[in-house]
Formats: structure tokens, C-alpha cells, sequence
């Protein structure tokens, strides 16, 4: 059985002095969805996710929250500290997926990559 795989930047080093949205992608066909989240600087916020069935580009359309099985990812270092945070999701019965970052305090430099996987 074949699989095919896709590696994909969704932040490309954003600046966390202000709330993020990540490129949405497209994981429609997708068994597995994976995004390792990697940070500098002392931001404080929250990670969240965001999920659409109607956007076309992976930027417009309408999104909403959505809270994966185990709930927002906290920074597991405390507030102001650095990070790399692996996230691993169910499969999705939703077209689009974004990485959000809503900032409270703080900066730093953050980028997100996603990893799809379909068995074929």
C-alpha cells in the first residue's frame, strides 16, 4: 500500500507582538494531520486551531474555533520561554485547518509546519 506524504510551512516566521493566523491547509482526503509548532522569544497566548469547510485559498471563507481531542495546547515551559510543541490530530472530517496564535504579552518568532498523510 502506497502512502503519500506532504510537508508544509504554514508560519513562516511571524512576529508574535500581535494575534497570528496561519495558512489554512487543505487536509480534505487526508488520513493524518500533524503540526510541530516552534517558537523564540517570551510571547504568552494561547494556541488554538480553526477549521473551514468553505474557504477556497486557505485564507478566506469563514472560520470557526474548533478544540482538537486533548484540548489548547499550553506552552509546556511556562510563559516566556521558547518552544517546540508537537501536535498530533484525529482524523478530520474538515476541509481546512489554520494554526492561530492569540498573543496577551510578549514577542517572539514563530513558525508552524503540518505534515499529511494518506494511505492510498
Amino acid at each position: 500500500m502506497a502512502q503519500q506524504r506532504v510537508k508544509t510551512h504554514l508560519v513562516v516566521a511571524a512576529s508574535m507582538g500581535a494575534t497570528v493566523h496561519g495558512q489554512g491547509l487543505n487536509v480534505a482526503g487526508f488520513d493524518k494531520v500533524s503540526m510541530v509548532s516552534v517558537y523564540t522569544g517570551t510571547p504568552t497566548g494561547a494556541w488554538t486551531w480553526e477549521v473551514s469547510d468553505d474557504s477556497t485559498d486557505g485564507v478566506n471563507g469563514t472560520w470557526a474555533p474548533w478544540t482538537p481531542d486533548k484540548g489548547t495546547v499550553t506552552n509546556p515551559d511556562g510563559a516566556g520561554a521558547g518552544a517546540l510543541m508537537p501536535v498530533q490530530f484525529a482524523p478530520l472530517a474538515f476541509q481546512w485547518i489554520r494554526p492561530v496564535f492569540t498573543r496577551s504579552a510578549g514577542t517572539g518568532v514563530w513558525d508552524v509546519w503540518a505534515f499529511i498523510k494518506q494511505n492510498a
